[in-house]
């Protein structure tokens, strides 16, 4: 691999940053749907962004409500438009 970032998609960056405002402005993270339907995407397709945006390393979460994190990487990546080196 060239060691060049990939460029995050309009949707990736916009659901990153979602989850960090919300988080900083209401000290917790929103439930997905709180961010899912502003986008207008469907549960299935929110999901599946969801598990790609985390084997990025660019967010975190478990099974418990709430529990999604942005990385210092993902917020990096949501700014500047780039995704995580490719390993």
């Amino acid at each position: 691999m060239s060691g060049k970032k990939k460029p995050l998609g309009r949707t990736q960056r916009r659901i990153i940053l979602a989850f960090e405002v919300y988080h900083r402005q209401h000290g917790e993270t929103p439930l997905w749907r709180e961010v899912r339907v502003p986008l207008g995407l469907r549960p299935g397709e929110f999901g599946t962004r969801m598990q790609q945006l985390r084997r990025q390393g660019l967010v975190t979460f478990t099974v418990e409500p709430r529990s999604t994190r942005v990385t210092p990487e993902g917020l990096a990546a949501a700014v500047n438009g780039r995704g995580p080196r490719p390993v």
